[in-house]
């Protein structure tokens, strides 16, 4: 292996990222047959993207839309250094989950459209008290982390490393999938 390393740093601290020369090589090649330079901002609407993910009023009305936007787009979602009791994609999961037991919330919330604003009652999963009596499982870890670990073991997302922190990459499809099939199984189809 021929490695290159590729220092990161921020106002937090710093990575070395060891990548082997020739992959580092191919993924620029691909990139530039994709988007050749100095054609970047004839590609890519990052600001309208953003803007249409979102979107204020979608995100009132329907608390976890741009969690679904995600699964939706085939988005991943990649936990570098966290841990995996703070997925918040497994909200979305509970979410749409036809398991027993859901408890929900209720509240207003004022939302504008157009020119007038106004209150909207909204319902969502409790994420405050947790969504389901995870209690009741005898769980010896959190939830999510008992959610995420069992994913991995079965073959959804990959472990690994970057600099020193241990990190998880998941498909959002494949682990809301996954999700949900655990909640029910453990809690019931509703």
């Amino acid at each position: 292996a021929d490695p290159v390393e590729i220092e990161i740093r921020s106002h937090d601290g710093r990575a070395v990222l060891e990548v082997d020369r020739g992959l580092l090589r191919s993924f620029v090649e691909q990139t530039l047959e994709l988007v050749p330079l100095g054609t970047e901002a004839d590609r890519m609407d990052l600001d309208g993207e953003i803007a249409r993910w979102q979107d204020v009023d979608a995100s009132l009305a329907e608390p976890l839309a741009s969690l679904q936007r995600l699964v939706e787009a085939g988005g991943q979602v990649l936990m570098l250094g966290a841990p995996l009791d703070t997925i918040t994609l497994l909200h979305h999961a509970e979410a749409v989950a036809h398991a027993r037991g859901r408890r929900e919330l209720t509240y207003t919330v004022w939302v504008r459209e157009g020119e007038r604003a106004g209150p909207r009652t909204v319902t969502d999963i409790d994420t405050r008290d947790g969504a389901y009596d995870y209690a009741s499982l005898g769980l010896d870890v959190d939830e999510f982390e008992a959610i995420a670990t069992d994913a991995l073991a079965a073959g959804t997302g990959k472990r690994g490393r970057v600099g020193a922190a241990d990190c998880h990459l998941f498909d959002a499809r494949a682990l809301t999938g996954f999700a949900v099939a655990w909640l029910e199984d453990r809690f019931g189809r509703a």
